[in-house]
């Protein structure tokens, strides 16, 4: 295989305040290269092109993470208990049976199009509000908590967040984390509303209401977010 007709899309930022180059593949497979502000272009591209084999190497292991998770024929999921499967079909449809719900689209639509990632995106967000809304009422009103308003997000780089006048917001994929990480984590923005900051009376709040909460954080931190 050729490097040089797969090898991914480079972006190069300039840093004031950096000192040294830095390399990382985002969620797109796309290389972030920070470079210092007056660092001269030469060496900027003479610190990739000797990286080169690192870079293929690294991007061929996105590639591969990638493929398992886009949404093909064959492919299940569960979500909120219920099967996700995608199937091939004459036309783009939708079926809901008693075991759960049933994608259809031509085949030529999963190799050309996002077609059936928007479609489960927009099916992710409808769980999420029911899941969301009602768990997210009862455990405030449990545990003595009040927020402003809930809402329901497709953001890929953080499970949940909380703004400074209680503004709930969690991604619809946090729907597919374990049962007892989603009620984590709506308890972890619970008490956002109350401590703003990751500081020491936050954790104490948190593990007195939840002993094994540090754990669950550890379990938070290191679950990724798909990206389909």
């Amino acid at each position: 295989m050729n490097k040089e007709e797969d090898f991914p899309e480079i972006i190069v930022t300039r840093r004031a305040g950096s000192r040294s180059i830095r390399m990382r593949f985002d969620q797109k497979g796309v290389l972030k290269v920070s470079a210092p502000k007056f660092l001269p272009k030469r060496e900027v591209e003479r610190t990739i092109f000797d990286n080169e084999d690192w870079i293929y190497k690294h991007f061929q292991a996105w590639k591969e993470e990638n493929q398992k998770r886009k949404l093909l024929p064959g492919k299940e999921v569960e979500v909120l208990g219920r099967k996700v499967s995608w199937h091939i079909g004459d036309r783009a449809r939708v079926f809901e049976t008693t075991e759960g719900i049933e994608f259809y689209f031509p085949e030529e639509v999963y190799n050309q199009s996002n077609l059936p990632e928007k479609s489960f995106e927009k099916f992710l967000k409808a769980c999420a509000q029911e899941y969301f809304g009602s768990t997210c009422s009862k455990l405030a009103n449990q545990l003595g908590f009040r927020y402003k308003s809930l809402s329901i997000g497709s953001a890929k780089t953080k499970w949940g967040s909380c703004t400074f006048d209680n503004r709930l917001r969690f991604s619809c994929y946090a729907v597919l984390l374990p049962d007892d990480l989603k009620e984590h984590l709506i308890i972890h923005e619970l008490v956002h509303t109350v401590h703003k900051n990751h500081g020491k009376l936050f954790y104490k709040s948190l593990c007195e209401i939840s002993p094994d909460a540090m754990k669950k954080e550890a379990k938070l931190r290191k679950g990724k977010i798909p990206v389909f």
